[in-house]
C-alpha cells in the first residue's frame, strides 16, 4: 500500500478555498530515493495540486489579504512552537514522527538514520542568532577587514565585505565613521525555488523570507506586515516542509498565515512570468540552469519599471582545510583511550563529508593536509585514521540507497594509479566510502576531475605545504561564484583569538569568493545568522552594491571544535567505542 502525502501546503482557511472536488492532482512515486511506478508496499507518493492561471490569482490575493502584522514577540513564538515540534521528531510514538521517518528516506533515498539524527538535531540551528543578526549594525570597514560580530549582536565571528566600485575608494579618502550603506528595501512578496533532496530548504527560505520584515525593526515607530511568501516546493524532497508548516499552524496559525508551497513546472511561461512580476524579492536555491532561465525572466520583467532584487543560490563546492596544529601526536582533551588529536579532527572532518551522503553544498569534496616534521602525523596516516572514523559514522549514519557501482569504478581508477607511489588508498573495495590521498601534479582539468569524483562519499586527501596554498594555488582554478564553505581547523590550543597566520588565510579565502568559514564538524547545521553564499540576513530588506559578504563563524577556532564534538556526544552517539 502506498502512502500518499501532499507535497504542497496551505494555511487551512486558504486551502479550504482553493482546493475542491474539482481540483487536478499531479503525483509523483518514489522509492529508495529513484522515481517508480510500481505499487509495491513502501512507495511514497507526493501530490500537489495543478491550478489555472485564475486559481494562481485567487490564491494570491488570499495570501495577501492573510498577511500579519510584525509583533515584538514573532521569534519567541516561533522558538516555542520548534521546541514542541523538535519533540513530536524526537517521540517515536508520535505520528509526526512515525510519518518523517517513514516517507522522508524512502522518497529521498537517505538512511532511516541520517533522517533521525538530523530530526533529532534540529536545536543545532538555533532561532536565537538568526534574532540577534536582525539587529546588526555594520560599519564601513567592513570593506577592508574582517569586523567582529561581538561588538553589535553578541555573536561569534567576523564577517568582511568583497565588493567593487567608486564607493569603496571615495570612502576610504574621506575621514570620520561611516556605517556601510544599506538602503532598507522591506519586501511585500517574496517567491522562492528550492531544489535537490537535501531536507528543509523550502523551510529556509520561507523563514528567511519572514525574517526580512524584522530586520532593524523598530516597534515603538512603525507597523509593518509580513510579507507574501510563496516557495516553488523542491519535487526530490517535497516531504518535510509541509509537515513541519502543518505542525506548525496547529501550534500558533499566525507564524505562517501568509506562507504558500506549492509546486509548479518552469516551463510554464505564463505562470512563471505572472508570479516573478509579483514579486520584489526572488531566492533561488537550485541548478544554475535554473538560476539563469529565472535571471532571464527577472531582468525582462525590469525593463519594463518593476525593481526585483534576486538572491542567486546556485551550485556551489566546499572544501576543508587543516594546519599540522590538529595533526599532532599529542592526546586530545575529553576524548576516551588517551587517543591524539588527528582522532578528534578526522572525526569532525568525516562528518562534514559524509553527512547527505555529499549532496549538499556544504559537503566537502577535498582535504587539504599541511605536511609536518616529525612531530605531526602525515597526510597518509590522516587518510588512514579518517577512513576508520568513516566506519564508525557509517554505523550511526548509514550510506542511503545509492548504487556501489559507480563508487567502484573510482575505486578500481585510483587503485591502478597506485603503482607511481603518488596515490594511495585508505579505504577497501567493500567499503561503502572511498578514502584517497593523490600526491599527483594537479593541473586545472586535473583539479575539476578530482573534484567531479567527489560525490556519494568520496574523500580526496591533499597533501599541502602550507594551508596558503589552497586560496593561492587551488580556488584560483574555479569560478569565484561556485566556492561556497572551507571547514578549518587551524590555530592551535594555545591561541584563543585569530593568529595573523589566520587572518590572512581568511582574507585570501574571501578574496577567492569562498563565503563561509567554520570549524570541522559544523558543515552539517549551517548557523542562518552568517553569510549563505555571499547574502547576510540584512540583504534580505535592503539594497546595497554589487559584491558579497564573507563570514567567519568563530573567534577561538579550538574552543569552537571542542564545543562540536561536545555537542554530538551529548546526542549519545559513541563516536570512540
Amino acid at each position: 500500500m502506498s502512502l500518499i502525502l501532499d507535497g504542497f501546503w496551505l494555511p487551512q482557511k486558504i486551502r479550504q478555498n482553493i482546493i475542491n472536488t474539482e481540483t487536478t492532482w499531479i503525483t509523483e512515486r518514489y522509492l529508495n530515493g529513484r522515481p517508480t511506478s510500481d505499487e509495491t508496499s513502501g512507495v511514497i507518493v507526493a501530490r500537489w495540486p495543478r491550478l489555472s492561471l485564475k486559481e494562481w490569482k485567487h490564491l494570491m490575493a488570499l495570501l495577501s489579504r492573510s498577511r500579519m502584522l510584525v509583533t515584538q514577540d514573532f521569534f519567541q513564538r516561533l522558538h516555542r512552537a520548534l521546541v514542541k515540534i523538535s519533540q513530536r521528531f524526537t517521540n517515536p510514538q508520535d505520528s509526526l514522527s512515525i510519518t518523517a521517518l517513514h516517507a522522508i528516506p524512502a522518497y529521498t533515498g537517505y538512511s532511516p538514520e541520517m533522517i533521525r539524527f538530523t530530526l533529532d538535531s534540529l536545536d543545532l540551528i538555533p532561532i536565537s542568532t538568526l534574532e540577534q543578526i536582525t539587529r546588526l549594525s555594520i560599519p564601513d570597514t567592513v570593506r577592508s577587514q574582517f569586523v567582529s560580530l561581538k561588538e553589535t549582536v553578541k555573536l561569534d565571528g567576523r564577517i568582511r565585505f568583497y565588493g567593487s566600485g567608486v564607493g569603496n575608494g571615495i570612502r576610504k579618502l574621506l575621514p570620520g565613521q561611516y556605517s556601510f550603506p544599506l538602503k532598507p528595501n522591506y519586501p511585500d512578496m517574496v517567491l522562492g525555488f528550492a531544489a535537490g533532496n537535501v531536507i528543509g530548504t523550502s523551510h529556509l527560505i520561507s523563514l528567511l523570507a519572514q525574517v526580512s520584515a524584522l530586520i532593524h525593526r523598530d516597534y515603538n515607530r512603525e507597523e509593518r506586515k509580513f510579507p507574501l511568501v510563496l516557495v516553488k516546493n523542491s519535487r526530490q524532497e517535497p516531504i518535510f516542509t509541509p509537515l513541519l508548516l502543518t505542525a506548525l499552524e496547529e501550534i500558533d496559525p499566525l507564524l505562517v498565515s501568509s506562507i504558500g508551497l506549492m509546486i509548479w513546472d518552469y516551463n510554464d511561461d505564463e505562470l512563471q512570468d505572472y508570479l516573478i512580476s509579483q514579486s520584489d524579492l526572488v531566492i533561488a536555491a537550485a541548478a544554475d540552469f535554473t538560476i539563469s532561465e529565472i535571471d532571464k525572466v527577472v531582468q525582462r520583467i525590469q525593463k519594463d519599471g518593476k525593481q526585483i532584487r534576486f538572491h542567486r543560490h546556485g551550485h556551489k563546492i566546499s572544501f576543508t582545510t587543516i594546519s599540522m596544529d590538529y595533526l599532532g601526536k599529542e592526546v586530545a582533551p575529553m576524548i576516551p583511550e588517551n587517543l591524539e588529536w588527528i582522532h578528534l579532527t578526522a572525526l569532525l572532518s568525516a562528518v562534514d563529508s559524509i553527512y547527505w551522503d555529499q549532496n549538499g553544498c556544504l559537503s566537502s569534496r577535498i582535504h587539504f593536509i599541511e605536511r609536518g616534521d616529525s612531530t605531526i602525523h602525515s597526510p597518509i596516516a590522516y587518510g588512514k585514521i579518517l577512513a576508520e572514523k568513516i566506519r564508525i559514522l557509517s554505523a550511526f549514519l548509514p550510506r542511503g540507497a545509492l548504487p556501489l557501482h559507480n563508487l567502484h569504478n573510482r575505486f578500481d581508477r585510483y587503485s591502478s594509479l597506485t603503482t607511481t607511489n603518488e596515490v594511495h588508498l585508505c579505504s577497501t573495495y567493500d567499503d561503502d566510502f572511498l578514502v584517497v590521498v593523490d600526491e599527483r601534479s594537479w593541473s586545472p582539468s586535473i583539479f575539476e576531475r578530482v573534484i567531479n569524483d567527489c560525490v556519494e562519499r568520496t574523500i580526496i586527501v591533499r597533501p599541502i605545504e602550507d594551508i596558503d596554498q589552497v586560496p593561492n594555488l587551488y580556488l584560483k582554478w574555479l569560478p569565484k561564484n561556485n566556492l561556497q564553505t572551507m571547514s578549518v581547523a587551524i590555530d592551535g590550543p594555545k591561541q584563543t583569538t585569530w593568529s595573523s597566520r589566520f587572518s590572512r588565510f581568511a582574507d585570501l579565502l574571501g578574496k577567492r569568493g569562498v563565503t563561509a568559514i567554520r570549524t570541522i564538524g559544523r558543515g552539517p547545521f549551517p548557523q542562518m545568522a552568517y553569510s549563505w553564499d555571499g547574502y547576510l540576513p540584512v540583504d534580505l530588506s535592503a539594497n546595497r552594491s554589487s559584491g558579497y559578504f564573507t563570514t567567519v563563524e568563530f573567534e577561538n577556532n579550538y574552543q569552537q571544535i571542542l564545543d562540536t564534538y561536545q555537542l554530538y556526544t551529548s546526542r549519545s552517539l559513541n563516536f570512540f567505542p
